[in-house]
């Protein structure tokens, strides 16, 4: 599903609904086996207090589930720190059911570039951490760019020739990002 999606074939929306249509289990079951086996990239509470030292928002923009990111957030304890922009689910009837916010701006692809072009509209400059084909757009038109090393967004970044900084934890990045704020 998700090469349909690369290649175009299937919306990410689509693509979503497809996976997670294969999922039978309730929210409560998906966090017990996610706390079993996820490991969170280090340095991101680090990098979330560094943005708002200097005054920037620290959003989260997901096609993840809802659910799972505002629970690892609690993981971490920035939940109050950090605003997350996703899909909003619910259970269609017995499955894992999606909402994604809706478009606002007219050259949009996904929700993910839609809200950087607002807030590029709003005058703000916009940093972008990703690391798949889904935050290709988004990262595109982000003034800084991130990539996680290996993936592929940073492939994507590469055959466009655009500028970002590949990193595997946020520890890694967290200097570039103070230069860049303080700039």
């Amino acid at each position: 599903m998700d090469d349909s999606y690369v290649q175009g074939k299937i919306s990410l929306l689509d693509c979503m609904r497809e996976q997670f249509a294969l999922v039978t289990a309730d929210e409560s079951l998906i966090l017990d086996e996610l706390d079993k086996d996820i490991v969170l990239r280090k340095g991101f509470p680090d990098l979330v207090d560094i943005c708002l030292e200097h005054g920037a928002k620290v959003l989260i923009v997901s096609a993840g589930l809802d659910f799972v990111i505002e629970h690892f957030l609690r993981r971490l304890g920035i939940d109050e720190k950090v605003s997350v922009y996703s899909a909003s689910t619910f259970d269609d009837d017995g499955r894992i059911g999606f909402k994604f916010p809706s478009l606002v701006m007219p050259k949009s692809v996904t929700f993910k570039d839609d809200l950087v072009l607002q807030y590029k509209e709003k005058g703000y400059r916009v940093i972008y951490f990703g690391d798949g084909v889904p935050d290709a757009e988004a990262c595109a038109i982000s003034d800084n760019r991130f990539a996680v090393k290996g993936r592929r967004l940073e492939a994507e970044l590469t055959n466009r020739g655009l500028p970002f900084k590949s990193f595997e934890d946020f520890y890694g990045v967290l200097s570039t990002l103070e230069r860049i704020l303080d700039g």
